[in-house]
């Protein structure tokens, strides 16, 4: 669990909790799964049933902890030469779209370490779960995929145009860095949540 938001909800009221819980869809889910474990620490209990609607939530957070994980151990293998080696930035939009802004986020973050700058790999890393939260808030609200995809490609931009000069800048040579292990990854990683999703009753 994230220590800084079970620090948070352990100073929150149990109603406070229980809208974390309630209205799960429009909180960061890792915020979503710290209210729920202090409730159940304050001795809250629930049904199986009610903790199976946090399974999006679940796996969002799992997701990212897998990705994250995944890349670090990459980049902390990679051979360290004279010319970094940097995913691109069109690598960075193509993940952002085709799987989700948290992968490419993911991208960058990893180059941004590579610039032995991990504060700012983490920043763009939460930037990257705000801006998903909005969009699935969004989503659920106009259920339109094309606004999602729009809204993944936005996010690259910001990612690229934004957080790429200010962690990174735009005059350091690099040597592009292979896609191809990090794209495995995110298929392994994006596969189950796709199966788990349609498994799951829809809503009436």
């Amino acid at each position: 669990m994230d220590p800084y938001y079970a620090n948070k909800m352990a100073t929150k009221t149990e109603l406070e909790l229980l809208e974390y819980f309630t209205n799960h869809q429009k909180y960061v889910p890792v915020a979503v799964l710290a209210a729920v474990a202090e409730l159940q620490k304050r001795g809250r209990s629930f049904t199986e049933a009610e903790l199976a609607t946090l399974e999006p939530e679940r796996q969002a957070v799992k997701q990212a902890a897998q990705a994250e994980a995944a890349l670090e151990a990459e980049a902390e293998t990679e051979e360290t030469g004279e010319v970094s080696r940097l995913y691109t930035p069109n690598a960075i939009v193509g993940f952002s779209i085709f799987f989700s802004l948290l992968f490419g986020a993911m991208l960058l973050a990893t180059n941004i370490r590579e610039m032995n700058n991990r504060k700012g790999s983490w920043v763009v890393i939460g930037f990257s779960i705000v801006y998903m939260a909005i969009e699935v808030t969004l989503f659920q609200l106009y259920r339109n995929s094309t606004l999602t995809l729009g809204l993944n490609l936005i996010g690259a931009l910001i990612l690229n145009f934004y957080f790429w000069p200010k962690y990174i800048g735009l005059e350091r040579d690099y040597e592009a860095k292979p896609i191809w292990r990090a794209l495995l990854i995110s298929i392994l990683i994006i596969l189950p949540l796709i199966v788990i999703v349609s498994l799951m009753p829809q809503q009436q």
